[in-house]
This record gives C-alpha cells, structure tokens and sequence, in this order.
C-alpha cells in the first residue's frame, strides 16, 4: 500500500494572497476577494492546501484596496482643485468695470446651496470689499505646510496663500461633500471673510 503525499497547493488561493498584497493596484484587489472565496470553496475538506492564504487574502484585500481607493480620491480633489485655482485667480485679479462678471463666474462655482445662500450681487460686493482691503490679487500658491484640511463640518477645505497688492491673503476654499469627482464650492474665505457672512445674510 503506498504513501499517500500532501494534498496540492490551490492555486487559487495563492494567486488570492499575491493578488491581496498588490491590492495598492486597485483591480488587484478585487480580484484577490474573488479568488479569495473561490480558494476558500476548492481548500475546502481538505481537498486543496492554502486555505490560510485564502481566507487572508480577503480582509488583506480590503485594506489595500481601501487604501488604493483612498490614494485615487486625493489625486482627483487635487488635480480639482488645481482647476480651481485657474478659476478662481482671474476672479480676484478682476478690475472693477469686470468685477459683475467675476462674481457671477464665483457664483457659478457653488454648491446648490451656496448659490441658494448667496446671490451674485452680494458675491459682488464682497469682492469689492475684499479689493478695497487687500488690492488686486497678484499670485497664488499652494499652502504646502497646510494644502488639504477638513472644517468641523467634515467637509474638504483647501489652503492657498494669495499675494495681493497690499500683502498676503489666506484663501480657503470649502468643497461640498456631495460629490467629489465633482466638487462644488460650499464657501469661500478670504482672510476669515466670506460672502455668506454679508450683511444680506445675517438675521
């Protein structure tokens, strides 16, 4: 009677396992969990070794992948904001027989609810406010030190240093939370001043 040998590898429950651990792909970790449950279906009973590997490669999965998902939504809300940025500069550069037209591009950048919350006129006055302090608006820069932060709120804000004619200004832009491969201006400040704390605004 001859020695009966180990039982095989699953080579769906190695693949899994490799599969998992390069999950920072993306596709690869989808592919992980499925051929995680299929490993975990032939390793059964003991018909297949790598059982072990099958069953980690799923939560392993996750992780990268969650990460993997993670690193995409950064690279798209910067590379939005980015655009952003190209539209927001010619706003605050705008002279002041222009200065209609800005706030009307400014407003057309909001969220539903900042366009509910703040007409164009008053968008209009801001800047002209925000001109009478600080002058026309010369460069911007990211804040490298503080690029992406989050308000109490939750919702994304992004930091830039503006230098205007009378010296430098903290620009932040808050995103709604609505959709992120699309993002919306929720509030813009400049300095700590915003258009939804004009005087049209307040009870």
């Amino acid at each position: 009677m001859g020695v009966v040998g180990p039982q095989p590898w699953s080579a769906a429950a190695i693949a899994a396992f490799v599969l998992s651990i390069l999950g920072f792909l993306g596709f690869t970790a989808i592919l992980g969990i499925i051929l995680g449950i299929v490993g975990i279906i032939v390793t059964s009973g003991g018909r297949r070794r790598g059982m072990g590997l099958a069953i980690s490669a799923i939560p392993i999965s996750l992780v990268t992948g969650a990460v993997s998902a993670f690193i995409v939504i950064g690279i798209v809300f910067f590379a939005r904001g980015a655009e952003f940025i190209k539209k927001i500069e010619p706003v605050f550069s705008a002279s002041t027989s222009s200065m209609h037209d800005a706030a009307s591009k400014l407003h057309e950048l909001g969220s539903k609810d900042f366009q509910e919350a703040v007409s164009t006129r008053q968008i209009e006055e801001w800047l002209r406010d925000i001109g009478k302090e600080h002058g026309k608006l010369t460069a911007l820069k990211l804040d490298q030190t503080n690029l992406i932060a989050k308000n109490p709120s939750g919702e994304a804000v992004l930091n830039i240093d503006g230098k205007f004619v009378n010296g430098p200004g903290t620009i932040q832009l808050t995103f709604t939370k609505e959709n992120i491969w699309t993002p919306r201006i929720e509030d813009i400040e400049v300095s700590g001043s915003s258009p939804r704390a004009s005087p049209d605004n307040e009870p």
